[in-house]
């Protein structure tokens, strides 16, 4: 049998699995030294992005370990926090994305499943992605987040078939794969973002496939509805 026999859904994380979140990186790291400047602290921004990315390693909230691992005080801490803010304008789809995904859903039902406070559905209409999704599934309309399992466990039950023919996307061990694997979905690794440089802390979070880019998802299942070869991860 091969990796994604049956599949019949497909649910995609967004940030750095659809939608490039770079710019915006850049953006936070810039917001945080210019914070801390006001307390004469000069960080490069070189360091910030490092402590980032221990952050991620570690599975850790990646701002608030970021700052706190930064910060002399509770003041600062308090002050660099608050002028933290995401700007819309900034985000980007990867290049590429609407045309797999517009090849991806002549074969399957295609979802979202993230942690999203805001609208969901003004986010993906900004991004050019109104009408390919089924299925949205948004934190911030569901009350519950990522990695809880019960977010996945709906969009499990708004599939309508069992969890082992539904496919998870995202870029994140702790937030995408590990969850989505104890529900029992399969699930597909994509290496970008900050997300790529975590590694699996045991058998529950390996993926059941990896990519780098997401042209590279409808070629691996493509092998299983036209039974040409078997799907293999790609390696790191």
């Amino acid at each position: 049998m091969k990796l994604f026999d049956g599949i019949q859904w497909i649910f995609f994380d967004l940030g750095s699995t659809l939608i490039d979140e770079g710019p915006q990186m850049e953006r936070l790291v810039e917001d945080i030294r210019e914070a801390f400047l006001r307390f004469d602290l000069d960080y490069a921004p070189e360091q910030i992005r490092s402590t980032m990315v221990r952050a991620m390693m570690d599975y850790s909230p990646m701002l608030r370990t970021t700052i706190f691992s930064l910060a002399r005080s509770e003041e600062q801490l308090e002050e660099v926090g608050s002028r933290l803010h995401r700007d819309p304008a900034l985000e980007r789809l990867y290049p590429g994305v609407l045309a797999a995904l517009e090849t991806l859903s002549r074969h399957y039902r295609l979802g979202v499943i993230a942690n999203l406070r805001g609208d969901g559905q003004e986010k993906l209409s900004r991004l050019g992605l109104t009408g390919l999704f089924s299925a949205c599934l948004f934190s911030g309309e569901q009350g519950v987040a990522k990695p809880e399992e019960e977010l996945f466990r709906r969009a499990v039950e708004q599939a309508g078939c069992p969890p082992a023919q539904v496919l998870m996307v995202g870029d994140r061990l702790d937030q995408d794969i590990y969850p989505a694997n104890r529900v029992g979905m399969k699930t597909v690794r994509i290496l970008q973002g900050l997300g790529r440089y975590q590694a699996p802390k045991g058998l529950g979070y390996q993926p059941t496939a990896i990519i780098r880019r997401i042209q590279e998802l409808a070629p691996l299942l493509e092998a299983t509805y036209r039974g040409e070869r078997e799907p293999v991860a790609v390696p790191r």
